[in-house]
């Protein structure tokens, strides 16, 4: 068994890289744009469905099982079963998927390279995704120990830069801290983490057994320490 530290981290980059899609990216500064100086009770409300809720979901499947479909032991099997079905096409090919090559080609390619075709863009982009998910016993490690790396300090660069040299001014909205929870709540939901979360969790559990943790206290922990550090990473960005 690998340091518990160690092990823990890895694995809470990794969920924090899932979690952290396209609606991650897009829907804060939506959120900021509109809420304007009422921008804790924004965060508030973002915290409360975006972030809080998908750990929790987290905590469910881990409370129960090793799957989100060991939640059928509580409810009807079948139900569960539809439910998971559905899940995945939301977060997959119906919404998630799509939005998150829609918006890497928006905002990374199209600004630099106005006329670079999108179809092409997509089949390499997917064709990379591809490449580096296929191994079901390295997705975690290639995820919490290389790209979430790279991509927290794309992230920092990006806001660093954003703070000392924004493109326009603050401006005052007339939007109240109670309407502004209220919205940001709302949008939160829109990240899918809430979905995801039961089966991303079955992804970070099955890492964590692969490296050693087979007790279900010592994965119960290990998988908690994992989410919380997820969370405060989401929180960050």
């Amino acid at each position: 068994m690998k340091n518990k530290l160690g092990t823990a981290v890895t694995l809470g980059f990794a969920l924090f890289a899932m979690f952290f899609g396209a609606g991650n990216l897009i829907l804060p500064p939506f959120i900021g744009l509109k809420t304007g100086d009422e921008w804790f009770a924004a965060i508030a409300g973002f915290f409360t469905t975006g972030i809080v809720s998908p750990f929790l979901g987290v905590l469910t499947v881990v409370l129960f099982g090793t799957s989100f479909t060991d939640l059928g032991r509580k409810v009807n099997p079948v139900v569960v079963t539809v439910l998971a079905l559905l899940i995945m096409l939301c977060i997959g090919p119906l919404v998630a998927i799509p939005r998150t090559g829609a918006a890497t080609f928006e905002i990374g390619i199209k600004p630099l390279l106005p006329n670079f075709s999108n179809i092409l863009f997509s089949f390499i982009f997917f064709a990379v995704v591809l490449a580096l998910s296929v191994s079901k016993s390295k997705i975690v490690d290639i995820i919490g120990n290389f790209l979430t790396p790279f991509l927290i300090l794309s992230l920092g660069i990006l806001v660093t830069v954003g703070l000392l040299n924004p493109t326009a001014v603050a401006q005052a909205t007339n939007v109240t801290s109670q309407q502004s929870f209220v919205f940001a709540f709302h949008e939160g939901y829109q990240t899918l983490d809430v979905l995801a979360s039961v089966i991303f969790a079955g992804i970070i559990i099955s890492a964590a057994i692969d490296k050693g943790y087979t007790n279900a206290k010592d994965r119960f922990k290990i998988t908690i320490a994992a989410g919380l550090i997820s969370m405060v990473a989401l929180l960050f960005i």
